[in-house]
């Protein structure tokens, strides 16, 4: 990236001044742990305000950075996206993009590799949306639950051989990439409570098997974990819940 004029870059911190700060104040004094729909949406919007911002002075990869805070919120108040590893992206994302406009404003340019960096973790939120099969919809499930069906055994991909016996899955998950590792830990802690969440379900279909809202949980905790391991590309995950 070439460097940016003096005059520019005035612009651009005068612009970028109070939504900025904004922005900032809403990290420092929300620790996300909670989900706190006027924070997010305000977060949201900040975002998108700030992209524009850098979208008019032509910054396409600070543009495209914070732009993609607002389009993981929307994935979590549109899609039923896991809000934990939601907010882990969006912290990583945050401390990339605050690494990056220090690193314009003190040297009038982008690094090859901080740009790079930005870039890599903004290719993580493209991946995801563009898994289609993992952004399915309640009124799929809903409809399945009226119409008092099972879930449909989906057909094996081609290029996906996946064992017929689970217990021949083999745990190395070969697709994991090194971007995926530092949200490991939430993804885990998330679908423990969905696991456990799916035992007390069954536990009360035992006694109650036309329970709907049993049933309505357990499809709710199966299709989490299944969009978590999407986003994550932990394939034998996805493939082997279907």
């Amino acid at each position: 990236m070439k460097k940016i004029e003096k005059q520019i870059i005035t612009g651009i911190q005068t612009d970028l001044e109070q939504p900025h700060n904004k922005l900032n104040t809403l990290f420092i004094m929300n620790d996300l742990t909670d989900y706190e729909l006027n924070v997010i949406c305000e977060m949201s919007l900040l975002s998108l305000e700030i992209s524009k911002i850098f979208e008019k002075f032509g910054i396409a990869i600070l543009s495209e950075g914070f732009s993609s805070i607002d389009r993981m919120i929307n994935l979590v108040m549109f899609q039923d996206f896991s809000y934990n590893i939601a907010v882990s992206y969006i912290k990583s994302l945050n401390i990339i993009l605050e690494e990056t406009l220090e690193l314009l404003f003190a040297e009038f340019e982008i690094s090859e590799a901080k740009s790079n960096e930005l870039q890599n973790i903004i290719d993580m939120l493209a991946d995801f949306e563009n898994k289609s099969e993992f952004l399915d919809t309640k009124i799929e499930i809903i409809e399945e639950l009226k119409n008092e069906t099972v879930i449909p055994v989906k057909k094996k991909k081609d290029g996906l051989k996946i064992p017929e016996n689970i217990s021949e899955l083999d745990g190395r998950f070969k697709n994991i990439g090194k971007d995926s590792l530092e949200f490991i830990n939430d993804f885990i802690v998330e679908t423990e409570e969905f696991i456990q969440l799916s035992e007390d379900k069954l536990l009360c279909l035992e006694k109650n098997p036309d329970n709907p809202e049993a049933i309505n949980s357990i499809f709710r905790a199966v299709h989490s974990i299944k969009g978590s391991a999407g986003f994550m590309n932990f394939i034998e995950i996805s493939t082997a819940l279907g």
